[in-house]
């Protein structure tokens, strides 16, 4: 009779393992599947993110580039324009040439001959510029006297300016007209200048002539008569 008992208790046994196998296996599968529904859940989370940050990003940088190129576009704009103003400002305000005229009348006393001139142009501050003309007796003995011109020797000497291109022999009383067109010969620049002429004879008086004028277009400046020198005038062409 024992062993006639055991058998049902056995096959129980055996069909209650299976069972719990089964159940186990069911377990495990369900956690699994929830594991990963909870792997993929997570992925489309941030997958969703990512794609709204990299969407967001883009449009930033989108924006960002367009307010760069808008802001860099108004900034070239006016410095041009600025700029543009500026130059046309400057060009139109100074001169093409300065024309110096001037009658050299001789009086009584000393020698009866032709005069020592010279024309010459300063800044403001009285320092020489150039040299516009200067006559004198062409010779070795004739440069010696170049010192009776004593302002315009004064100056010439101290600035070291070369003369000897607008020199030329000495000339007769009479009306003269000389021109410059600068220190570059591309015209004068705008600003303060002052035009001297002077004049000295053998054994006679110095005449200056000293005159301030702005440059800024055209324009034509009388000068006051001194000495011999008389009937000086400036003239400032565009």
């Amino acid at each position: 009779m024992p062993d006639q008992e055991q058998a049902p208790t056995s096959r129980f046994l055996k069909h209650l393992e299976e069972g719990n196998a089964i159940s186990r296996r069911t377990v495990l599968l369900g956690a699994v599947g929830a594991s990963a529904a909870a792997f993929l859940a997570a992925c489309s989370s941030g997958d969703s993110s990512e794609l709204s940050d990299s969407t967001n990003t883009a449009a930033s940088s989108d924006s960002a580039a367009s307010s760069a190129s808008a802001v860099s576009s108004d900034t070239t704009v006016t410095g041009t324009a600025d700029t543009t103003a500026a130059a046309s400002s400057a060009s139109g305000s100074g001169a093409s040439e300065m024309v110096v005229n001037f009658t050299y009348e001789m009086g009584s006393g000393g020698k009866q001959a032709n005069p020592y001139v010279a024309v010459w142009v300063e800044d403001s501050s009285g320092a020489m510029i150039d040299t516009i003309a200067v006559y004198f007796l062409q010779s070795s003995k004739g440069t010696r006297y170049l010192s009776d011109l004593s302002s315009w020797y004064s100056e010439v000497n101290t600035a070291g300016v070369d003369y000897t291109a607008v020199s030329s022999a000495t000339q007769a009383p009479g009306a003269y007209s000389v021109s410059w067109t600068g220190p570059d010969g591309t015209g004068l620049p705008a600003g303060d200048y002052i035009v001297n002429i002077e004049s000295a004879r053998e054994h006679g008086p110095d005449s200056l002539v000293s005159q301030p004028i702005t440059v800024a277009g055209a324009a034509t400046v009388t000068c006051e008569d001194s000495g011999e020198l008389v009937s000086a005038s400036i003239e400032l062409k565009a």
